[in-house]
């Protein structure tokens, strides 16, 4: 926690939260109180912690390669991780689909601590991957990534998507 700044009341976390998540973000502040935003977007962390949000950095996506990009959603993940251990278990996450593997941890979280979560879906994976043909349609990891995700949204206390088509 941040030194004269409250518990926040929600934790937000998105590699990516630019500035839908941003606003969304301080929408929620004037709702429920402090907010707290772990993001690796520059253009967010730039602006700086504001009113009820308090911003943390992490890992930016890279988009350079697909290395590049599984690399960082990994390091997003695991620092996602340890950082959700200095709160209490009690206080709810929110969690963005970027990374996608980001939903995996709420279950994990909800399991072992008990800890609420909700999803925002804004890309469905490992659909993205299967279209632009980086996973088969049938490999064995397309289909555990979709049974983790099945579960992660099955546990989840919402899942949030962009539209009705993205829903179905």
């Amino acid at each position: 926690m941040r030194q004269g700044r409250p518990r926040p009341r929600l934790l937000i976390l998105n590699q990516m939260a630019g500035p839908m998540t941003w606003e969304l973000t301080q929408d929620l502040s004037r709702q429920l109180g402090p907010v707290a935003l772990l993001t690796g977007h520059p253009e967010t962390l730039a602006q700086g912690s504001q009113g009820s949000v308090t911003l943390y950095p992490s890992f930016a996506y890279n988009r350079a390669s697909n290395l590049s990009r599984g690399l960082t959603w990994l390091l997003f993940l695991v620092h996602a991780f340890l950082w959700l251990q200095r709160w209490p278990a009690h206080i709810p996450c929110l969690f963005f689909s970027n990374p996608p593997l980001l939903p995996w941890l709420g279950m994990g979280l909800r399991r072992w601590r008990r800890r609420p979560y909700a999803v925002m879906v804004h890309d469905i994976y490992p659909e993205v991957l299967v279209r632009l043909r980086g996973l088969a349609e049938n490999s064995r990891i397309t289909r555990v990534w979709r049974r983790l995700n099945r579960v992660s949204y099955e546990r989840a206390e919402a899942v949030m998507t962009l539209g009705d088509c993205m829903a179905a």
